[in-house]
């Protein structure tokens, strides 16, 4: 069957008969990321378990439907006109199980900060210092998220994903993980990882755990909607200072402006679209080049009308 979006009551009939998931269309995505912007999605879906996720991207394959994998959507822009095809939301892959030795299993729809709650509160070490770190597990993976002294891929010794339509585990050593980046090719889909985390204790855990959190307050205190940070830093530099000494700190396009607060945060002052963000974001990229000959790399995944790609 082709993806026909003027069909798309049937379509979502076909996929919740054929996969078992949570299935809605003509769903607003601006509520569902954390800039508050963005047009509808035609499908949005939400599968109940790991083994239904499989079911799902399989049909997916086979029947070769548009899909994008929208995490928590806090690292995201969505277009303005939305996305045509099939959004996958994973919120409902929120288990975690905890087995001899700090071996966690965890599902990719799990909040990172609420992870950390849990694993800290337990007196197991690794992740304390990614508490302030807003999205979801599968996120943290394919984004290598990182703070302080520790990146999520540390403590990763398992990654369960879904690749054309077959489930497949990756050992993480054989990935190339980096600065916010790793071996998770746009086609593949974290669905469920292990981590191995070391016992210290609870009291040791919790307050690094806290420090962390109110080193993310003091540092990036940003009250409008953001994305968090939109550069990736440079080699050697801050993006925040090499954009502040362009004097850019509060410069606006539209409704997205440079936080006068952290000039490496882009917020939406309340009317902001995703073409304003993109055009703010192309200002300050050709600033910074034009003053000291580097180019900022987006830490931000930008989605497009059209896509089969994985954001966190």
């Amino acid at each position: 069957m082709k993806w026909k979006s003027e069909n798309l009551a049937r379509l979502a009939r076909v996929l919740e008969r054929e996969t078992g998931s949570e299935v809605k269309t003509h769903v607003p995505l601006a509520p569902l990321t954390s800039w508050k912007i963005g047009g509808p999605a035609d499908i949005l879906v939400r599968p109940h378990s790991v083994e239904g996720a499989g079911q799902l991207f399989a049909f997916l394959h086979l029947h070769r439907w548009p899909w994008v994998v929208l995490g928590r959507g806090t690292n995201v822009l969505v277009p303005d006109a939305g996305i045509r095809g099939v959004v996958v939301q994973l919120n409902h892959l929120s288990h975690i199980e905890q087995r001899d030795s700090g071996l966690y299993t965890v599902g990719a729809g799990m909040m990172l900060p609420e992870l950390v709650r849990v694993c800290s509160c337990s007196g197991y070490s690794g992740i304390e210092d990614l508490a302030a770190i807003p999205g979801s597990v599968g996120g943290a993976v394919v984004m290598n998220a990182g703070a302080g002294a520790q990146t999520f891929s540390d403590a990763l010794v398992g990654i369960r994903v879904v690749h054309e339509g077959a489930m497949r585990h990756l050992d993480p050593a054989r990935l190339n993980f980096g600065y916010r980046r790793s071996g998770i090719s746009p086609d593949m889909v974290v669905l469920e990882v292990t981590l191995q985390l070391h016992f210290t204790s609870t009291q040791q855990c919790l307050a690094r755990r806290t420090a962390a959190l109110e080193h993310r307050k003091q540092a990036q205190k940003v009250e409008m909607p953001s994305a968090g940070s939109v550069f990736r830093n440079p080699p050697e530099a801050s993006a925040w200072k090499l954009i502040d000494a362009c004097g850019l700190r509060g410069f606006s396009i539209g409704g997205a402006q440079i936080s006068p607060r952290h000039t490496n945060f882009i917020v939406n002052t309340g009317s902001a679209s995703a073409a304003d963000i993109v055009a703010l974001t192309a200002h300050v990229q050709r600033a910074v080049f034009q003053s000291c000959g580097i180019t900022l790399e987006p830490e931000i995944s930008f989605l497009h009308e059209e896509s089969n790609r994985y954001e966190a």
